[in-house]
């Protein structure tokens, strides 16, 4: 139940940012109750070290905000200051639903399988879309590249979690060194003044650089020349030079 109501009290908060620049009354106290409503049900769900660290961060706020003693709008404005993330968030897994209503995912499972036989070959080609699609969808690279490759790593890999989760986090972090939309390129180009086209080029070289690194550690540590239910490396232990332990006899 608890799960549910944090979602719904998510939805509420990207619903209130998506209409607050097409409604006229103000919505900022809405907002600042849907933001409690989430900071109070999602504080329960999260792990121990995030569970301390949010609870770090939330005291030293309101600790500062009481010794300066700031009025209630500016409590509201310090509570709610990054909730247009959320909105961000919700609004990119929409991306996702497009491609499970036309089941893409089945036509790009029939192309994977023809075109890759190996599981180095695949993992390449996943890390290099996801990168291409970040520079253009940002955050919704991931939604999307779930959906299409979800389903399909499922029933060619058994550990198809870890090799999704690798490739799309190695493709969509490289982007932004390079992308314009990224938000520390945006920034580095307002505090300099250098132009996108003069950082494109460098940044781009080492975006290829670490690509290529984490190809080179993936397939050497943990992905096999084919494709399978049973591929995947797995670390060998090494056998006893004296041979398997005798038995014991039962007393």
């Amino acid at each position: 139940m608890l799960p549910l109501l944090c979602k719904i009290s998510m939805l509420a908060l990207g619903a209130l940012h998506l209409l607050a620049p097409f409604v006229s009354p103000d919505l900022s106290y809405a907002a600042f109750g849907a933001t409690i409503a989430v900071l109070g049900l999602s504080l329960p769900l999260m792990g121990k070290g995030f569970k301390k660290i949010t609870i770090v961060f939330l005291l030293s706020g309101v600790a500062l905000l009481l010794v300066c003693r700031q009025p209630l709008p500016v409590w509201m404005k310090a509570l709610a200051s990054m909730t247009n993330l959320i909105a961000i968030l919700i609004v990119m897994q929409l991306f996702a639903i497009p491609i499970k209503l036309g089941n893409y995912q089945q036509v790009v499972q029939h192309w994977l399988g023809r075109s890759f036989k190996s599981e180095k070959s695949l993992f390449l080609f996943t890390m290099a879309v996801t990168h291409i699609l970040a520079s253009i969808l940002s955050f919704g690279v991931i939604p999307v590249m779930v959906s299409l490759y979800g389903d399909t790593l499922k029933g060619r890999l058994t550990h198809y979690e870890r090799f999704l989760s690798v490739a799309l986090s190695r493709g969509f972090g490289l982007v932004v060194l390079w992308a314009p939309g990224a938000i520390n390129v945006m920034l580095v180009i307002q505090a300099t003044g250098v132009k996108w086209s003069g950082l494109f080029l460098p940044s781009m070289i080492f975006s290829m650089i670490g690509l290529a690194t984490a190809y080179a550690v993936e397939s050497r540590l943990y992905l096999a020349d084919a494709v399978g239910p049973g591929a995947g490396r797995e670390r060998s232990v090494p056998a006893s030079p004296t041979g398997p332990p005798a038995a014991r006899r039962p007393r």
